[in-house]
């Protein structure tokens, strides 16, 4: 195993560093490019990581920081990638209260992703990992986060959030539903900001969606309806857009006037917003 590596700095990015040793060059997944600079001669502290399909190396500016990333890897659900971005942007007291305070007993339920989140019983706590996790949409107290799985409303957390945050890490909460949409729900004093990084911003798409193929899979999501009409149903309140025998409710967030125009009921629009249960607020 490769305990560190001395040499000199040839190139680097946001997450990695080309180390120059003379005869041979190391690239080391790094993340602390503030420390870098072309040239700079350095010793970096390194783990090796070892899988079927990847020989890789994840560097350190000191041993305890090589200490805490191989206590954060030992929580399941943690891979080397994450507990790299922790360690870059979370102190090292918060995270070792988080793993060592947070787990005393290694029985804490980790969650890899929203879709596995949403499998829990309603009032498990776990620990949620965030990939590339998106906030869509921030109303209020709550904000509605999307990762390559599926969607959830964080239900009066706290966090300071923005649309187009791109997070990384985990965030600790419990699981509920509430109008039939799912929620991670703060647990006092341990749903923070301190496990997950904000790792970038960017511009936030909704997904296209048509009204028959909607299902429960789809609550909390920001989705977009193309070319709609928006009616009335018989004895039914508000507006709604229809697709054969499918119905869904448009919310009074899109401003619409109540009773409805006449003159609506001959355009089509494209409608985009929060998808809660049967209806798009």
């Amino acid at each position: 195993m490769i305990g560190f590596v001395r040499g000199i700095v040839h190139a680097y990015g946001a997450d990695y560093v080309l180390i120059d040793t003379g005869a041979v060059g190391y690239r080391i997944n790094f993340y602390h490019p503030e420390a870098l600079s072309k040239g700079k001669e350095m010793i970096i502290y390194t783990y090796q990581n070892v899988r079927e399909d990847e020989l890789s190396l994840y560097g350190f500016l000191s041993l305890e920081e090589y200490d805490l990333f191989t206590k954060l890897i030992s929580v399941k659900g943690l891979g080397p990638k994450i507990a790299s971005n922790i360690l870059s942007r979370a102190s090292v007291d918060a995270i070792i209260t988080a793993v060592e305070n947070g787990d005393p007993e290694g029985e804490r339920v980790v969650k890899n992703d929203i879709a596995d989140f949403k499998t829990l019983e309603t009032g498990k706590e776990a620990q949620l990992t965030l990939t590339d996790a998106l906030v869509t949409f921030v109303y209020k107290n709550d904000a509605y986060l999307r990762d390559a799985t599926g969607a959830i409303r964080l239900a009066s957390t706290g966090l300071d959030l923005k649309v187009g945050d791109v997070l990384n890490g985990y965030i600790y909460g419990r699981y509920g539903i509430n109008d039939e949409v799912p929620e991670l729900q703060p647990i006092s004093g341990s749903t923070n900001a301190d496990g997950y990084t904000i790792t970038a911003q960017q511009s936030v798409e909704p997904r296209e969606v048509k009204v028959a193929e909607l299902s429960s899979a789809d609550y909390a999501d920001l989705v977009i309806l193309r070319e709609v009409q928006i009616t009335t149903v018989d004895n039914l309140p508000g507006a709604y857009v229809v697709d054969g025998d499918h119905q869904l409710r448009v919310y009074n967030t899109f401003g619409l006037k109540n009773p409805i125009p006449t003159p609506y009921f001959e355009k089509t629009f494209n409608l985009t917003g929060i998808l809660t249960a049967a209806k798009v607020s």
